[in-house]
């Protein structure tokens, strides 16, 4: 921003803190004076009523005043905001296609190295049938020869193809600012079935909870006709400026 754009901007402020100050004094001295306020007569009711029709006067005339200040920044931020947002979007865009194809090749690299490990222990396991299998002929002769302590022995010293080692991430080189994170997601397939579950305590209460807003919105079309099981239903009366 530019010394005289400061400049403005600073004015700004400074006279919206006037302003903002002196509402904020006349409220302070207004709460002091109703602090714990009751009616206890019908004067009292209807200079309550008076009083009350002026602060909303007053709250109106400060939100105007507040308005008139914020809205050209609230402008001035939106503007800026747009001429930012394409070239982020597509910065943004392009750094998921470099990322989609990183994790492509890796998820590349690993199933290769899964596919050359599963070949492996084929592999092996074929070997050890191979010699398990000479082992069992040679212990047979060896026992029709009614050697049963040579026939043991070759059983117990058959020879033990090792495994492959389970295969590990895929080894590339490091960059630096750049790590992989793992990220786990949920949804509900089934909401009767959450529901079921969290009714039978087998899932936390917090998987379902309720729709406040919708239950208010339910609850002014039906009033005392809405009976939902663990729901409670009222009603208040509250006073409201009518500008007149």
């Amino acid at each position: 921003m530019s010394p005289d754009g400061v400049a403005v901007e600073q004015e700004t402020e400074a006279s919206a803190g006037v302003v903002a100050t002196r509402f904020a004094t006349g409220a302070d001295a207004l709460l002091a004076k109703y602090q714990g306020f009751t009616v206890t007569t019908d004067e009292d009711w209807a200079r309550a009523g008076e009083e009350q029709k002026q602060l909303r006067e007053q709250v109106k005339a400060a939100e105007e005043q507040r308005d008139s200040w914020v809205r050209p920044l609230n402008a001035q931020v939106k503007r800026i905001n747009d001429l930012f947002r394409r070239p982020k979007e597509v910065l943004e865009q392009v750094v998921n296609i470099l990322s989609r194809a990183r994790l492509a090749y890796e998820a590349k690299k690993q199933a290769e190295a899964d596919r050359i490990r599963r070949e492996q222990e084929e592999a092996a396991r074929r070997e050890q049938a191979r010699l398990d299998k000479l082992a069992a002929e040679r212990a047979a002769r060896a026992e029709a020869k009614g050697d049963a302590e040579k026939a043991e022995e070759i059983r117990q010293t058959v020879p033990q193809v090792p495994l492959p080692i389970p295969s590990l991430a895929p080894i590339l080189p490091k960059v630096a600012g750049i790590a992989k994170q793992q990220h786990w997601f949920a949804e509900v397939t089934d909401l009767p079935a959450l529901i079921t579950a969290v009714a039978a305590g087998e899932v936390p209460m917090e998987a379902v909870l309720a729709n406040d807003a919708w239950l208010k919105k339910t609850a002014s079309a039906l009033k005392t006709a809405m009976k939902y099981p663990g729901v409670r239903v009222w009603d208040e009366w509250r006073e409201k400026g009518t500008g007149r």
